[in-house]
């Protein structure tokens, strides 16, 4: 074991305590050693003691800096998007394993430091140096283990203040319950659903792979905020901290973890397969596929608006297109148009875009450039199009399809390819919500 010489060294100098207290020399002066080669010997001892500790401080302060560097290097591996997913998990995988080498290396240190700062050299006796530095394998049995969270929530803690008067947490749970619980049950559900069909397909999360989510959340949110300067005070501004923030990711790290396994294990479905071909036709239209430079007079009209309002409306909007097609200025028709709200727009579209409204789609995809069509009634409203240029297609999708595919299936699954999840999981689930505070 590491610590064994210093251990006998601590030993054999207790006892010379004890001794000395147990037995004091008939004259009240302190014992005096047998000769000159006695006190050189003790003399050399302690020097080596004291080596011994600044070699132990200076290798503390270099395994910190390399904590450091191993932290950095974690988090520009995560940015990285020329590697590939593989090598981006192996390397991510080995940085996670270094830096918990070096935090288990701080922890001997430190302890061998505070062992040796304890021990005092007493009556011409020094305490032995360890022979060697440890190595890896002696640092990771000798490091202490990291305490085990238990227990539950304690609902009587404080989480404000007011003059002085503590809010509890119970107080604090039973106001979310009541006025919040509606818009929160979902997510729970969600969380629920996706950790029972990870058990029933045998597939769990690890500490490396939590800690990872944990890390790589905390740079999002830390870059999001401007640094970690800023990051800390708009914490302290919502009166909260990093460790809070912390525990909030580690709290929720297993769920979002199964969440990601069963997302990529759904991409090998006959459904998921289905969408990852959409969503790659729609990446193409909006890439490479065929394009329309158009303008736009919309009158809003909702679509729950009855229907002689509505001719009314479309009667509307077929005088305007009357002024458009003279050479009417578009903003101040559409400024004149009192019954309806109306406004202009000129943009470049695309059928992926369009694809939830069939109407206004077909009136911009088929007219003559250069000419006013007439109105169209769509899902929000009514609009009047002037197709200003067509934009062909600049590759087949055949062609770019592969590289389009390789670009979806990231090892990050979309927020569509989770929404499908939760969606899947609910249809196969008998789900009673009874939330009721009394």
């Amino acid at each position: 074991m590491p610590y064994s010489n210093l251990g006998r060294a601590f030993i054999i100098s207790s006892c010379f305590l004890a001794a000395c207290s147990s037995t004091p020399p008939e004259k009240n002066e302190p014992r005096k050693p047998d000769n000159d080669e006695e006190v050189r010997k003790a003399r050399l001892e302690t020097e080596e003691a004291v080596r011994n500790r600044k070699e132990a401080e200076a290798k503390l302060e270099d395994t910190v800096r390399e904590l450091e560097r191993a932290r950095k290097e974690l988090a520009a591996s995560r940015d990285t998007t020329s590697a590939t997913a593989t090598e981006a998990r192996l390397s991510q995988d080995l940085l996670m394993s270094q830096r918990k080498a070096y935090e288990q290396k701080i922890a001997f240190y430190k302890n061998l430091l505070a062992q040796q700062g304890t021990r005092q050299v007493v009556g011409g006796a020094a305490p032995q140096a360890p022979a060697a530095a440890p190595d890896d394998a002696a640092v990771s049995s000798a490091a202490p283990a990291q305490p085990e969270k238990k227990g539950g929530i304690d609902l009587d803690v404080p989480v404000a203040f007011v003059d002085g008067d503590a809010i509890t947490r119970r107080e604090f749970a039973e106001w979310l319950l009541v006025s919040e619980a509606g818009e929160r049950l979902d997510k729970f559900i969600d969380f629920y659903l996706v950790r029972r069909e990870a058990k029933r397909q045998a597939i769990d999360s690890n500490e490396q792979e939590e800690e990872s989510f944990v890390l790589t959340n905390l740079a999002k949110v830390t870059a999001q905020a401007g640094g970690e300067k800023e990051l800390d005070k708009k914490l302290a501004q919502a009166g909260t901290s990093r460790d809070a923030l912390l525990d909030s990711l580690r709290f929720n790290a297993r769920s979002c973890v199964l969440v990601t396994k069963l997302c990529l294990l759904e991409r090998n479905t006959k459904e998921g397969k289905a969408r990852r071909e959409e969503l790659a036709r729609q990446a193409y239209e909006k890439q490479f596929g065929e394009h329309v430079e158009a303008s736009m007079l919309f009158l809003k009209v909702a679509p729950d608006t009855p229907e002689d309002e509505v001719k009314q409306a479309l009667e509307l909007a077929r005088k305007e297109r009357e002024q458009l097609v003279v050479g009417e200025d578009w903003k101040k028709v559409a400024a004149q148009s009192k019954a309806y709200p109306a406004q202009t727009d000129r943009g470049i579209y695309s059928h992926a875009e369009l694809a939830q409204f069939p109407e206004l789609e077909r009136a911009i995809f088929t007219g003559t450039p250069g000419e006013v069509g007439e109105p169209v009634r769509w899902k929000f409203g009514i609009s009047i199009v002037r197709v200003e240029r067509k934009i062909p297609a600049q590759s087949k999708f055949e062609d770019v399809k592969v590289a389009i595919l390789a670009d979806i299936e990231k090892p990050e699954p979309t927020k569509e390819e989770q929404e499908a999840l939760y969606s899947r999981l609910r249809k196969t689930a008998k789900i009673e919500k009874r939330i009721d505070p009394k």
